[in-house]
């Protein structure tokens, strides 16, 4: 597997097939991360867009039970691929001179954002848009993430600290994350106080990353080998569990998160393999995967103009498009595509222009900070 996540996955070479014989491309691995991030998308718009919305003729709460299972899956998805993309960087631990490189790189693309997501909202003054900054909350953030880009930011994190425990057995390492996750997903949900509190994603989430580390060659094969009774199974399970939160406490149901996302985790990587075999599904999927940063950084402006429009000069256009149960079904699904294709065409765009600092490091700051040939950030598909 490649230490760049930019390019496409491949799987372990054949000895057998010669030493120059090219490694088969992973395409699941690129299709997993590439629809991921579209459900990240698609989450937004439902949790930001769609729900505000008077949708008429559609069943009550029926995307609050969509976004349920994006809930489940969205994140632990994407930070497993990431893991399992840069296992073998990872593993190679904290004395190679890329890791801190890599960390330095994606810490970078996450100053950048954050003084992009403030200059936006200096500039678009809507109080109701979610996740706003303003110039007070940038000391802050620099740290302590309260907006999506905290992805951006547990990655730099987690290829720092992973590589540090590489003396630690894994299963010691995994078993310490459950508590910690587990810790924070409690926390998240029974302080109130903290309203939203993003940045505790950051610790919460690691164990996914470093399951995607860790348990890389076991996800290839159950991945590569998966039937459609398999997909099955694991869909009856992830939404059985999912049902099972709904009737406990608070706090166990946040415990049960961890188990719920590794359940989600592996249905959801045998149904992309599966999927996979469909050449439209590949392709697209592939073509997606290699495409997400842009995708990620910029759609929740995106959708915070979406919302500048939706709340304001055109809220009965708006309201005129989800009067019939088709066009409130359809409305989240094709504002997800519009948003995905813009922001994959304006990152295309501005990597033609000085503006491509805003998606890559440039590479005489990489070589400075690394004494060495530049090496890539870890946030996926540039």
């Amino acid at each position: 597997m490649q230490a760049d996540p930019t390019a496409p996955v491949t799987a372990p070479a054949d000895p057998a097939a010669g030493p120059t014989a090219p490694r088969p491309r992973l395409a699941w691995v690129d299709a997993a991360r590439g629809w991921c991030v579209v459900a990240v998308v698609l989450f937004h718009v439902i949790a930001w867009s769609a729900r505000r919305l008077p949708v008429a003729g559609l069943p009550a709460g029926v995307w609050d039970d969509v976004n349920m299972v994006l809930g489940n899956l969205r994140m632990p998805v994407l930070l497993a691929v990431s893991g399992l993309v840069l296992s073998r960087a990872v593993r190679a631990g904290a004395s190679r001179a890329g890791t801190v490189t890599r960390a330095a790189g994606s810490y970078y693309l996450y100053l950048v954002w954050v003084a992009v997501y403030v200059l936006f909202y200096l500039l678009v003054r809507e109080p109701t848009l979610p996740h706003r900054l303003d110039l007070a909350d940038l000391p802050a953030e620099l740290v302590v993430p309260t907006t999506p880009l905290w992805y951006v930011l547990a990655l730099a994190v987690y290829v720092l600290v992973l590589p540090a425990l590489q003396r630690v057995p894994a299963p010691v390492v995994l078993t310490a994350l459950v508590v910690l996750s587990t810790g924070s997903q409690v926390l998240d949900r029974l302080d109130g106080r903290l309203g939203e509190p993003l940045g505790l994603k950051v610790p919460s989430l690691f164990l996914f990353f470093a399951l995607g580390v860790h348990a890389a060659p076991h996800l290839r094969r159950l991945a590569e080998r998966s039937t459609l009774p398999v997909v099955v199974i694991g869909g009856v399970l992830s939404l059985g569990l999912m049902e099972v939160g709904r009737f406990v406490p608070a706090a166990w149901g946040a415990a049960l998160y961890d188990l719920r996302g590794v359940v989600f985790l592996v249905f959801s990587l045998t149904a992309v393999a599966w999927a996979c075999r469909w050449a439209p599904v590949r392709d697209l999927g592939q073509w997606l995967g290699r495409r997400t940063l842009g995708v990620y950084v910029l759609h929740p402006l995106l959708i915070a103009l979406l919302l500048v429009l939706q709340l304001g000069p055109l809220s009965g256009a708006f309201a005129a498009v989800v009067r019939t149960p088709l066009g409130g079904a359809l409305y989240p699904l094709a504002v997800t595509a519009v948003l995905v294709a813009t922001a994959i065409g304006l990152q295309h765009l501005a990597e033609r222009t000085p503006a491509r600092v805003l998606f890559a490091v440039p590479a005489g700051l990489r070589a400075r900070v690394a004494g060495t040939p530049p090496q890539p950030a870890v946030v996926p598909a540039a």
